[in-house]
């Protein structure tokens, strides 16, 4: 579409070129400051024990124009990365939800570590080790008013994340642990903002997005799942 790109990474010139002379690897690489690495399949047989079992999952859609689960089989072990891909609307939501909780199932539809949590709400999944990360940042993955502090009671509180020492005692708000729980994210992550007491609507699409991935995991998850986690 042009002749002449330019090139900003962190609000810098960084590369000026004709991008009819380059390749989607090589302005990639511009924009993101390194080099790529080849994609490769891991080893045969490198996964370990089943984390995560669908058992004929079904599932109704809540939505009157939504797609209805059927019969969806699937194992997860140890150590893979599974992705599931296919175009809006084909049952992502409904499947995001029967695996984060927000909707129940039958109890031997899905299991974690073998045994059945279908029947199980967010919160006892995220205690037995399976946290998800929403597709919609506001509302939904982050309070939109809320400091990145005070979000990260929203899926750790429950839990003893790395670096935190625990950030809820006798059923009060640690703030201190807490503060320095969104500090180790930010840090981690290369979240970019101007400090963790600003409100996660302040911050950029793609940052939100990597600060929500981080508060999972460094909650080290038995099982991550995550809808769309590359926007941004």
């Amino acid at each position: 579409l042009c002749s002449r790109a330019t090139v900003l990474r962190g609000g810098e010139v960084v590369a000026t070129c004709d991008p009819r002379h380059e390749t989607a690897r090589s302005l990639a690489e511009m924009m993101i400051g390194r080099r790529l690495g080849a994609a490769a399949p891991p080893p045969a047989g490198m996964g370990g024990e089943v984390r995560l079992a669908l058992r004929g999952l079904s599932l109704p859609s809540a939505q009157p124009f939504g797609t209805s689960l059927r019969d969806v089989t699937l194992e997860l072990r140890a150590g893979e990365v599974l992705g599931i891909a296919g175009v809006a609307g084909n049952g992502q939501d409904e499947l995001m939800a029967a695996l984060s909780g927000e909707a129940r199932v039958a109890p031997g539809m899905l299991a974690l570590e073998g045994r059945p949590i279908g029947a199980a709400g967010p919160a006892r999944r995220r205690r037995l080790g399976l946290h998800a990360a929403p597709e919609e940042r506001l509302g939904h993955a982050a309070a939109p008013e809320m400091s990145l502090v005070m979000n990260g009671f929203l899926t750790a509180r429950g839990r003893r994340p790395e670096g935190a020492g625990g950030l809820v005692r006798r059923g009060l708000l640690r703030l201190g642990p807490a503060r320095r729980f969104a500090e180790a994210v930010v840090a981690r992550f290369d979240v970019r903002t101007a400090g963790v007491e600003h409100a996660a609507r302040a911050l950029s699409g793609g940052n939100l997005q990597k600060y929500v991935i981080g508060r999972e995991v460094m909650q080290a998850p038995r099982v991550f799942a995550a809808a769309q986690p590359t926007w941004g």
